[in-house]
């Protein structure tokens, strides 16, 4: 690589924290997902993805009050994993870290 194209050390350190940080931050979000108790939706999400991989259709086959991603996104780990919480959990902490790294 170029002299004129490496980071110059300040810039790396500084991308080595945001690194570190998003790193951090997520690995909480999968800690937390495991350790916290059942939120209200958290049910419509998990029905939802267990009709999408039973072959039905959002909105005409069944009532969902969220928007589509959420609901995509889990049945398509719910095909990959096993449907259940804990899949459905790490999914929605993927899905936040992904989020924050987007906004970052």
């Amino acid at each position: 690589m170029p002299s004129s194209q490496r980071l110059s050390p300040a810039r790396s350190v500084h991308f080595l924290v945001h690194i570190l940080c998003v790193l951090g931050f997520s690995t909480w979000l999968v800690w937390l997902s495991f350790n916290r108790l059942i939120a209200r939706d958290e049910g419509f999400y998990t029905i939802a993805a267990r009709l999408l991989t039973d072959g039905k259709a959002l909105y005409r086959d069944f009532f969902f009050p969220q928007g589509p991603v959420s609901a995509s996104l889990m049945g398509i780990a719910f095909q990959i994993g096993a449907p259940d919480w804990n899949t459905a959990r790490v999914t929605a902490a993927i899905c936040a870290s992904l989020g924050m790294l987007c906004i970052w």
